[in-house]
Formats: C-alpha cells, structure tokens, sequence
C-alpha cells in the first residue's frame, strides 16, 4: 500500500510549538525520514540558537511517524489514540548550537520491536552535516 504522507497531522501526535516536523521525506517498514526547519518558536531557543538537545525530540517525533505509518500498514482505518512514552538510551550532539531557519533532516530506523515496544536509532543532519544522533525506546500507549 502507498500512504500519502503530506499530511503530517495524521502521522504526528504533537501540536501546536511542540509539532516540530515540517514534512515527512519518506516511511517505511523499517525507517522514517522527516524534515524541520527551526525557528523562534521552538523549544530551548536561547540567544538566537536552537540547544541541540531538541535534537532527541526530533528522533522521537521521527520514530513516531514510522509507528503510526506501521499502523495505518495494517489498518488504513486505524485511528492513533494514546500516545508515546519515550526514554533516551544514549545521544550524542556534534554541535554546540543549531541556527535559526536552519533545515533539518531526520532520519529514524527501528532497530528492534517486540508487541508495543520498539527501540529506535536517528540521526539528525544539516546539509548533510551530522548534527547529532539519538537511540531511543518508544512505547506505545492506548
């Protein structure tokens, strides 16, 4: 099945200055590439940078497209209630701050799934420059 992915509500629980995605690139059965581009708005904006601790939320938001896509696989009725609890395993930053209207692109793979459960591992890159990675573990509430 071929899902439509513009519409980024659909793949993404986060509203409002906590939704930081701006497209999803691409999802599949193992991955999810997504795109952001930061901004006054976002969290842990300080003197005119983004801290590149949102790094990990950007994984998490990234890994979560790849669930629901995962879902609406199975079921393309399938409504998303609930949502996630993440826990950081290990993350590791290659830069000090992010810019402004800086364009990242988000990659998440799924490294391991059992029932609700899944640990993922993402890379955060700016024009194709590492800014930092994450390997998370996602469970699925609801």
């Amino acid at each position: 099945m071929s899902q439509d992915l513009s519409d980024t509500e659909e793949y993404l629980i986060q509203r409002d200055a906590m939704k930081l995605v701006d497209s999803i690139v691409a999802a599949d059965v193992q991955k999810a590439v997504a795109r952001s581009k930061t901004s006054l708005g976002w969290p842990m904006h300080m003197d005119g940078c983004i801290h590149p601790v949102v790094l990990i939320e950007l994984v998490a938001q990234t890994s979560g497209i790849q669930i629901r896509w995962s879902e609406l696989e199975k079921d393309p009725a399938s409504h998303s209630g609930g949502g996630f609890i993440v826990g950081i395993k290990e993350a590791e930053f290659f830069c000090g701050q992010i810019p402004l209207d800086a364009e990242i692109e988000t990659c998440a793979v799924k490294v391991s799934k059992h029932m609700n459960y899944a640990e993922f591992e993402g890379t955060c890159t700016m024009n194709g420059q590492a800014l930092g990675r994450a390997f998370i573990q996602v469970l699925r509430t609801g």
